[in-house]
């Protein structure tokens, strides 16, 4: 009567039992055991490779009425063979077309015709063979026709900054001559900037305080008396005043007072002069 009883506990145990998900699980571990372990062994690595960092120091260098001037500084990746690509539209118009170059190999570029007076949206990126990088903004208006084309300035030491710029794009042979504003408070309005009249393209700023801001900016004056919209203006900061220790004459006198200091006090006793005894055998 137990065996019978065993018998039939044991047919409704297997009755409800889920044939299906047994076999499923029979042969994962069956493929388990066939395909091994996926680990890597000691001392082997497996990266994965991802796309590269996106240009950093993006920044205009100049623009004219039609040509907007680029630079940066290259993205860090591994990869020998990295590109870089800039997609730019009219920034305010969304219907607008994005024209793009691709492929470029150095870190400057001169995007040309563009359309004057207008506000242009860049997009830079850095594509390896793994993919493109996030894109880094910017954002720059081009000069208007008459203006000052190109203004750049460049330092040339800590505290002194050559401005230089080309002739406008239209009345080039009308020139006289071109007057410079700058001043070193932002906030200030332009009729309380220091302006200099200049005959040719250049003019170096020597002596600028150390540390400070700055802005510049250029307008042409023509032969009938008539001014052209000031261009771009440029926001310079000037470099730290650096001390070196080989060229300040502190240390050394510093050094000299107190070897002084150091030297024992004379009195009566002293020797006003010093002599050199020597025994004699007699």
């Amino acid at each position: 009567m137990a065996s019978l009883l065993a018998q039939l506990a044991r047919g409704m145990i297997f009755a409800h039992k889920d044939y299906n998900e047994l076999s499923r699980k029979r042969s994962k571990r069956r493929s388990a055991k066939r395909h091994g372990s996926h680990l890597l062994p000691n001392e082997k690595f497996m990266f994965a490779r991802l796309p590269p960092d996106p240009p950093s120091d993006c920044q205009v260098i100049s623009t004219s009425a039609y040509s907007v001037r680029i630079a940066w500084t290259p993205a860090f990746s591994t990869e020998s063979d990295l590109t870089y690509n800039i997609r730019y539209r009219l920034k305010h118009n969304e219907d607008g077309k994005v024209r793009e170059l691709r492929g470029i190999k150095g870190n400057t570029v001169e995007i040309m015709s563009v359309d004057s007076c207008s506000l242009y949206e860049f997009r830079i990126t850095a594509v390896s063979k793994y993919g493109e990088s996030k894109p880094i903004f910017l954002v720059q208006y081009t000069e208007p026709q008459l203006s000052p084309q190109h203004i750049l300035a460049t330092k040339l030491n800590a505290n002194t900054i050559e401005l230089t710029w080309e002739p406008p794009f239209k009345r080039t042979h009308e020139v006289k001559n071109y007057i410079v504003y700058f001043t070193e408070n932002p906030n200030a309005s332009l009729s309380e900037w220091e302006k200099i009249p200049v005959n040719g393209r250049r003019i170096v700023f020597p002596d600028l305080r150390f540390d400070w801001f700055y802005m510049f900016s250029a307008t042409a004056v023509f032969k009938d008396g008539q001014r052209s919209p000031l261009s771009r203006a440029l926001f310079i900061k000037t470099d730290k005043l650096e001390f070196h220790k080989h060229c300040v004459g502190q240390s050394r006198t510093i050094e000299v007072m107190d070897s002084i200091c150091d030297r024992p006090e004379d009195n009566e006793k002293t020797a006003l002069l010093k002599r050199d005894y020597a025994s004699f055998a007699l």
